[in-house]
């Protein structure tokens, strides 16, 4: 009897660790090699199964995916690769969980805004972590760290996509209605995540009053400005490192035949850098010329039987696109 109550009392302590200081970025904690490791999993797990509020359950989740970021992070910075590897892993599969999750409330017409402000919230806070880490790891581990940094950048940018969404859909619904005077509006609430805010009337329409359009300013104005700047700096250190394997790649040129169009390498780089490439995966330090249709060739990490996948950037248009030179039937 002794043995059980001493196994729960662990138990409920591993369970509250696992979401204490969820406003901070967590520790690590115990780390995968740790013979209690598998305790805290299960203590986290006790956690989930408790949670009933479907909200406050995503948000647990998002939490637990966090202290698979601080354990990758130890285990990067103390060169476990393998277990780092095995971590990362758990860390997206955990974040694409969470978005699966969001995406089926919205399409069961839930009001998932706070939600995603949360999610928004949090994965850039992640994108800070993995920064961190990646300018502190070998170079070996680099590729595996940026491709964590490009999803992760994705799925800040989906959830700040769905607040978006959701302002708009606002501003456009409360806008149907006809007014005289604002107390034709009062019933009509302009919900975003800063607060509510009752519609007022204007030129004979009804919109979201001054408080709402106040705090959308300053919500779109602190994600935007805030990602636009970190993405640019993640992306120039790709750039600087896949240049770093051809010394002279700044003035070496694609030229296309019969024409005076060219176009760098490095330049190349950046505007693949800047497009969906990007998005699906991250380049490689392999790449080529294609002289007869003017394009530069920069191959992708990105998995698909039977494909080679490359971002192919248009020297002339300089645009960039994927091309999956595939082979075969693809399932």
């Amino acid at each position: 009897m002794k043995k059980i109550a001493l196994v729960l009392l662990v138990l409920l302590f591993f369970a509250v660790w696992a979401v204490q200081a969820q406003e901070d970025m967590p520790d690590a904690g115990m780390l995968p090699d740790n013979p209690l490791y598998g305790l805290k999993r299960f203590g986290e797990q006790l956690r989930l199964w408790f949670t009933f509020n479907e909200m406050e359950r995503l948000k647990l989740k998002l939490h637990l995916t966090e202290i698979r970021l601080a354990e990758m992070k130890v285990l990067m910075l103390s060169n476990r690769t393998e277990l780092a590897e095995r971590i990362r892993n758990e860390y997206e599969n955990g974040l694409d969980e969470v978005q699966a999750e969001i995406n089926k409330s919205l399409a069961l017409g839930r009001n998932i805004t706070a939600l995603a402000e949360h999610v928004g919230n949090r994965t850039y806070k992640h994108i800070l972590v993995l920064q961190g880490v990646l300018e502190k790891v070998p170079d070996s581990a680099k590729p595996a760290i940026e491709r964590v940094i490009n999803r992760s950048i994705i799925r800040h940018e989906i959830a700040v996509e769905k607040i978006l969404e959701r302002i708009n859909k606002t501003k456009e619904f409360v806008g149907r209605f006809n007014c005289t005077e604002d107390k034709d509006c009062a019933g009509l609430v302009c919900p975003i995540v800063l607060g509510n805010d009752t519609a007022i009337c204007e030129d004979g329409r009804c919109k979201c009053g001054a408080r709402w359009q106040i705090n959308k300013t300053e919500w779109e104005e602190r994600f935007e400005e805030e990602l636009t700047e970190e993405r640019f700096h993640i992306q120039e250190m790709i750039r600087e490192r896949i240049l770093e394997h051809k010394t002279n790649a700044s003035v070496e040129y694609c030229i296309k035949n019969g024409t005076d169009e060219k176009l760098s390498l490095a330049e190349a780089i950046s505007i693949a850098m800047n497009s969906d490439c990007v998005k699906q995966g991250r380049l490689k330090e392999k790449y080529f010329c294609n002289e007869i249709t003017g394009t530069w060739w920069i191959d992708l990490n990105l998995k698909k039987k039977g494909c080679n996948p490359a971002c192919v950037v248009d020297i002339v248009i300089k645009q960039a696109e994927i091309n999956w030179r595939c082979t075969g039937l693809i399932e």
